[in-house]
């Protein structure tokens, strides 16, 4: 009685376990139910993480959505950073935050340069 019990336990564990994965909730339990608590750990840790399957998709719609913007002439002498290039860069800058391609910490180190670069800090 005590390993049907501890059979069953192991089982609701590893199904919560897999409740934040790819197989999921049903996958992790019946998977060590029917099988056995170590296949079904197997089959838990196996597993793809939710949160990474989201992180993979927003870079891929980061990088699909991503044109680089055609740089135009300069007409000031090379190595001069102008107005409308620090514009430019923070235009880029606020698209790579708004599709997720940086955190908000990233953003406000790069921003931080860019003034310094401008000698606007």
């Amino acid at each position: 009685m005590g390993i049907v019990l501890g059979w069953i336990i192991l089982s609701i564990v590893l199904g919560v376990m897999g409740s934040d994965r790819t197989c999921g909730f049903a996958g992790g339990f019946f998977g060590s139910l029917i099988l056995s608590p170590l296949v079904g750990f197997l089959i838990v840790i196996l597993s793809t993480k939710k949160s990474t399957l989201e992180f993979q998709k927003k870079m891929l719609e980061g990088q699909r959505g991503y044109e680089p913007t055609p740089t135009p002439p300069r007409k000031v002498a090379p190595g001069t950073y102008t107005a409308a290039d620090f514009i430019s860069d923070m235009e880029d800058l606020d698209r790579k935050l708004d599709k997720g391609i940086i955190d908000r910490i990233e953003y406000e180190q790069m921003k931080n340069a860019l003034k310094r670069k401008a000698g606007r800090l």
